[in-house]
């Protein structure tokens, strides 16, 4: 029993190093292309000044702050396409929504109110 614990462990401490690998390579890669991006477009076409590569992982965390997500593929919730939802609701339901595609209020009769 303990050379299996000690061949977990070993795997387990296997996987976190190639995880920690795999994080630093894909991170200095995104600052190599964010770099390499901005050096090549942004001073020719509107005359800011050049980064440094640190300046580029600066760039790629703000962006990553702003626009969300951490580049790493999540599993989404499989959504139902539309026209089981559109099948899902009710005569009620169907015409409000066209309504509202048509850019009526809900509650307008259609009328001008004069």
């Amino acid at each position: 029993m303990g050379s299996e614990r000690r061949a977990r462990t070993r795997r387990a401490v296997a996987l976190a190093v190639q995880a920690t690998t795999a994080f630093i390579v894909f991170i200095a890669i995104g600052g190599v292309a964010v770099l390499e991006l901005w050096n090549w477009l942004l001073p020719p076409l509107f005359g800011v000044p050049q980064i440094s590569f640190l300046q580029a992982l600066g760039i790629l965390a703000l962006s990553r702050i702003l626009f969300g997500g951490s580049g790493l593929s999540t599993i989404k919730r499989s959504r139902r396409p539309a026209a089981e939802q559109w099948e899902a609701l009710t005569t009620e339901e169907r015409e409000l929504l066209r309504q509202r595609a048509r850019g009526l209020d809900a509650t307008d009769d259609g009328s001008t109110g004069q």
